[in-house]
């Protein structure tokens, strides 16, 4: 039953983190291990490091989105194109890490019961999707105006 919490927490997870990858927020300071109560097995393992991979992909598509959006000015349909060049090199990572999870999930190796895969395998579907909710939390948020500091202010 840990390795069905494992992937439904890492699918919950992946779609919190989708809206805040695409914003520039500072990193938060590791958290504290805690002891495993069970060695973890060679495909976990390669999921896990698979999994912070992704996230690294992941940060770097919304930085790759937001210089492009920055670049494209007020041009929107160049940032919108630029975007769809961008997200479609980064969605073959997502399905690649989907079919991942999902091949070790319908592997004997997940000790998971057909009714438990029935539930996890739409849960991890999410997976697929984060390309597109990091595109669009970077393209929604407002660039900021170059020349902030230089309003005109009226004297009274």
């Amino acid at each position: 039953m840990r390795k069905l919490s494992l992937f439904t927490t890492a699918a919950a997870l992946t779609l919190m983190a989708a809206p805040v990858l695409a914003q520039d927020v500072p990193a938060a300071p590791p958290a504290a291990a805690a002891p495993a109560p069970e060695a973890e097995s060679a495909e976990e393992q390669a999921i896990e490091a698979a999994g912070e991979v992704f996230e690294a992909d992941m940060r770097t598509l919304a930085a790759e989105l937001q210089a492009a959006k920055t670049a494209a000015g007020t041009d929107t349909a160049k940032a919108e194109a630029d975007a769809d060049v961008i997200v479609a090199r980064y969605q073959a990572k997502a399905d690649a890490f989907y079919a991942m999870i999902a091949a070790f999930i319908a592997s004997p190796a997940s000790e998971l019961s057909a009714e438990e895969m029935a539930q996890v395998l739409p849960a991890i579907e999410v997976i697929k999707t984060v390309p597109m909710q990091v595109r669009a939390g970077v393209m929604t948020v407002p660039t900021a105006p170059a020349a902030a500091g230089n309003a005109e202010t009226s004297p009274q």
